[in-house]
């Protein structure tokens, strides 16, 4: 025989039908078996993750209202009592940014330390109200409107007792209650304390 030639395979007439049979029964058996591991791929591809107690995750909310109103919420203060010197308040000095503090510290920060930053937020407070009202905000008054005020000081009364109230403390007035002194500026009601009253003021 020579090299390389294939050797031919004589089948029996009697065997021909038993082998294209065969050959159909394992083309369908390999037609269904692909078609099962397709299936199962599938199946895994779209299968949802899930919490780790087998629950699914809640969606996510995309309400940013809310977020804002929480935050509102969370950044809201009491200020019945002065934040401070952390006495009660009972005449409120207000400006824009309406955090109110007492008509005594706002004084010493505008005059004595000559600043006029809110003291909880820093924001610059060209004009103050000072009133008894704790639940009305700046933005709802009108400066105009104000019969008791002092433009060059920023000062705004929403009373006629109120502005008295403001102005007497307002001055240089001598802290000992037996003693009627009244200095023109804070150096010379230091002077006088010392000199008269051997204390001294800061």
């Amino acid at each position: 025989m020579a090299k390389g030639k294939k050797k031919t395979k004589f089948v029996p007439l009697d065997q021909i039908g038993k082998l294209e049979s065969k050959k159909t029964e394992d083309n369908v058996n390999s037609s269904q078996k692909n078609e099962s591991q397709s299936s199962t791929t599938e199946t895994v591809a779209i299968e949802k993750p899930t919490t780790p107690n087998n629950t699914p995750k809640a969606p996510k909310s995309n309400n940013k209202n809310e977020k804002k109103e929480k935050v509102v919420k969370d950044e809201k203060e009491d200020f019945s009592t002065c934040i401070i010197c952390t006495e009660d308040v009972n005449l409120y000095a207000v400006g824009v940014c309406n955090h109110p503090i007492c008509h005594k510290c706002s004084l010493r920060l505008r005059i004595l330390y000559e600043s006029k930053e809110c003291p909880y937020c820093k924001t610059e407070l060209e004009d103050v109200i000072y009133t008894k009202n704790d639940k009305k905000p700046f933005e709802e008054y009108n400066l105009s409107d104000f019969v008791y005020r002092n433009k060059e000081k920023g000062s705004y009364y929403d009373s006629e007792d109120i502005k008295k109230i403001v102005e007497n403390m307002e001055k240089y007035r001598c802290p000992d209650k037996d003693c009627a002194f009244v200095g023109d500026d804070w150096m010379s009601l230091k002077k006088h304390a010392k000199d008269v009253h051997s204390k001294f003021l800061w």
